[in-house]
């Protein structure tokens, strides 16, 4: 992607592009920092009004929209299919809506009141690519959220609801009780999801290699399988990318005697010790940030303080909530986070979504607003290792997915993380649905599904 991207746009109004632009910024929304790039991004995130006229030009005669940006960026096009940048009129509201905004796809939000929101179908859509934005088949959609497993479950048994998604682990998922009342009914399906605990590499003991090592190589991964709930829910993994991304191939030095493909099996106790011996860092105090929810997240900060402990170390469970004090504390390296919680989903397929959140600019020193990479790691080589990477996709995908497959194995061997799960996600689907279709990054496609 070069420095100017011109996009052909069939719009009504090319200005509809920029404003929504502008109203991201100006809302303050969490996908601010997939534009930056765009000329007047980094004045609209200094000041309360955005003005992105030099970075969205728009042409009436035309009808294009032109986005000029201040550095290339392979993954523009991406970013711009995100819902951060869904296209909505100049008349929307600078400001949070109090009523459904409006859709360019095949279904329209009818209603959201409380738990619950109704879908019903655009009566202004027109199938323009088949391949791309497929028209649905439900004429009506009616989601609810946060319900009871059981409640749910009970629904479904009374031919009440079609779709029961993302059951959760032990004990909130109650997964075996409904796999047995919904025997042939489940759909488990794997995700572009990796779960791990930053190392601080900043703060000691994490600052040498060894002890970051030490910890892959003891961590007992089936321990955390178990955590979750079985292998029907998680799969161990040793690595940053998860399978089905581009590039994943793979990898896992932290085992003894590895399965076949490089299979994680069992951990390695001795050579953990021999290296936490080496490093001369034994008896020292770590400290393990989680939060108390969801469960599986404080039951492995206390699995961890335990291995922690059996290795030689002092070690304690700190517990936050909710999820912006936890952020704001972790994330600020005047803290010294040693041990943190974590795990990423892929925003889309591309494994600058994971390897690039390790790039230096997503570290900012005494800063937790504007840090994400909580491991403190910066290393300015393999930044541009991951840039040459990512701009090879346009041009050349099988090199780009064998230079993210160094990349990924370089990030293991130093222990940049350490990687526990790639999580699964289950479906229960009631025995009148058909057509079910799993997208790794956006999940069961509700508008694919028939109803015999």
């Amino acid at each position: 992607m070069t420095g100017v991207a011109e996009l052909l746009l069939q719009l009504r109004e090319r200005t509809d592009v920029r404003h929504s632009l502008e109203r991201l910024f100006e809302m303050r929304s969490p996908g601010m920092p997939y534009y930056d790039r765009v000329v007047g991004a980094a004045a609209c995130r200094r000041r309360a009004h955005c003005d992105l006229s030099a970075g969205v030009v728009t042409n009436d005669r035309r009808r294009t929209v032109t986005f000029h940006l201040t550095d290339p960026d392979p993954s523009f096009l991406f970013k711009l299919s995100l819902t951060f940048a869904y296209v909505l009129p100049t008349s929307t509201p600078r400001l949070e809506a109090r009523s459904p905004l409006p859709a360019t796809g095949p279904y329209m939000i009818r209603s959201f009141a409380g738990r619950e929101f109704r879908l019903t179908r655009n009566p202004r859509y027109r199938v323009w690519s088949r391949a791309a934005q497929p028209d649905g088949y439900p004429d009506r959609i009616v989601v609810k959220l946060g319900l009871d497993p059981n409640r749910a479950a009970a629904s479904m048994e009374r031919a009440q609801a079609d779709l029961m998604v993302n059951l959760g682990p032990p004990p909130h998922g109650h997964r075996e009780l409904l796999s047995t009342r919904f025997a042939g009914q489940l759909r488990v399906n794997s995700t572009m999801t990796t779960d791990f605990f930053f190392l601080n590499t900043r703060a000691r003991p994490f600052d040498d290699q060894r002890v970051r090592r030490a910890l892959n190589y003891a961590i007992d991964r089936n321990r955390i399988v178990g955590i979750y709930g079985g292998p029907d829910t998680a799969q161990p993994t040793c690595q940053v990318l998860p399978p089905q991304m581009p590039g994943f191939q793979r990898y896992c030095p932290y085992t003894r005697d590895p399965g076949p493909d490089g299979l994680w099996t069992r951990p390695d106790l001795r050579r953990a010790r021999r290296l936490i011996a080496s490093s001369g860092t034994k008896g020292m105090h770590v400290g393990i940030w989680t939060t108390p929810r969801p469960q599986i997240a404080a039951d492995q900060g206390r699995y961890l303080r335990a291995l922690l402990e059996r290795l030689g170390y002092r070690a304690s469970v700190h517990l936050l909530e909710p999820d912006a004090r936890f952020f704001a504390y972790t994330n600020d390296s005047r803290n010294q986070a040693q041990v943190i919680s974590g795990g990423w989903s892929a925003d889309y397929s591309s494994p600058a979504t994971f390897i690039g959140k390790l790039g230096c600019g997503y570290f900012v020193p005494g800063s937790a607003s504007n840090t994400t990479n909580a491991s403190e790691f910066c290393d300015v080589a393999l930044d541009t290792r991951a840039t040459r990477a990512e701009a090879l996709r346009s041009t050349d995908p099988s090199r780009a997915d064998a230079l993210w497959a160094r990349i990924d194995r370089d990030l293991t061997d130093r222990g940049v993380w350490l990687p526990t799960v790639t999580p699964k996600t289950t479906d229960i689907a009631s025995k009148r649905v058909g057509n079910y279709q799993y997208h790794p990054v956006w999940g069961v496609l509700l508008d694919q599904l028939w109803l015999r």
